[in-house]
């Protein structure tokens, strides 16, 4: 692969929601007016204390590109999932995990490529919404981002395309009878190359199922073995036409979003990086071909040739050979052949 020039360096302001695990197949979302100008999304989600339960509301899909901000929605650029929250009536403290997934074509958390800054989650707004007392976020960090002295989460890592993020404890301190309480999330990440559309090859199933058809992607350019290749999770793709391979492919990253599919045909698909499957890839063999890289998800026939470690739960439908490394700690791998 041709080395990646050096330009100036950015910083990625991400303005998303935060989901709940049983929401992946939520949108990216419209800048309400009373938002600041730089917010490109937002979805305001509600905790049940009682219930433990969090649920969050969702607007039409929209991203945008202001100066050298890159900004946009949840599953477009950047994912958020957490855990269901856990309240403990002891200490009125309201607790869940949440991971961070880059869905950026470069790494986030990094301004330079190697050295760390990491990734800040900020809280826009925290309000009771049933009940009476208060609600507050438990040893935050501070800073200035929309305000002063805001409260947010630091990630201390870079972050690979489609790579999530380790889990970060969120809590959530409440007092008197508070029911429900409502927050806004902003999430801030620094990137190394500017002035550089951030999304690769989008699929848009315009044209047909064909992989090879330019018409079929965002852009019009079919992927080649540079490309991160994304397919959109169901609800934004409006065609809800899925790919399907009419040869051998290769290429760098790739993801399959909630609902979606890419079909093998029988071909092989060999990828050099990152690769998640929260939809399925089925019907031939994915060669894991990278160094380093994480894979996971709903994946046909794997052959590790590289050095791949599995970063969700994943199923395999076919036979896993494995000639390179393959780590599997903390994640669970099932294999089902035929």
């Amino acid at each position: 692969m041709t080395p990646r020039p050096l330009f100036r360096r950015a910083w990625c302001v991400l303005v998303l929601p935060l989901l709940a695990a049983c929401m992946d197949r939520s949108p990216t979302l419209p800048v309400p007016p009373d938002l600041p100008a730089e917010a490109a999304a937002t979805l305001q989600c509600t905790v049940d204390v009682p219930a433990q339960q969090m649920s969050c509301g969702t607007f039409s899909p929209q991203g945008a590109v202001r100066a050298a901000k890159y900004l946009g929605g949840q599953e477009r650029y950047v994912k958020l999932t957490s855990t269901s929250p856990v309240y403990d009536g002891g200490t009125q403290i309201v607790s869940t995990n949440v991971t961070v997934q880059n869905l950026l074509r470069q790494n986030i958390g990094t301004t330079d490529g190697s050295t760390v800054a990491g990734v800040n989650v900020f809280f826009a707004s925290l309000n009771v919404t049933s009940g009476t007392g208060s609600v507050g976020v438990v040893t935050p960090d501070t800073g200035n981002f929309t305000a002063t002295k805001q409260p947010y989460y630091h990630y201390s890592q870079i972050i690979t395309p489609y790579e999530i993020s380790a889990a970060k404890s969120w809590q959530f301190q409440i007092t008197g009878s508070v029911s429900r309480f409502s927050f806004i999330v902003y999430v801030y990440a620094p990137v190394v190359i500017e002035n550089q559309n951030n999304l690769d090859r989008v699929w848009d199933g315009s044209t047909s199922t064909g992989w090879t058809v330019g018409s079929n992607w965002e852009g019009g350019v079919a992927p080649d073995s540079a490309s991160t290749v994304a397919i959109p999770v169901d609800s934004l793709l409006p065609s809800h036409v899925y790919p399907v391979l009419t040869a051998n492919a290769f290429l760098t990253n790739l993801r399959v979003g909630y609902g979606s599919s890419l079909g093998l045909a029988g071909y092989t698909a060999t990828a050099y990086g990152n690769v998640d499957a929260v939809g399925t890839i089925s019907g031939g063999t994915l060669k894991v071909a990278g160094s380093s890289v994480v894979i996971g998800g709903n994946l046909p026939t794997v052959q590790v040739t590289g050095s791949a470690a599995l970063q969700r739960s994943t199923k395999a439908s076919g036979a896993v050979s494995v000639t390179g490394t393959l780590t599997v700690k903390d994640q669970a791998l099932n294999i089902s052949i035929p």
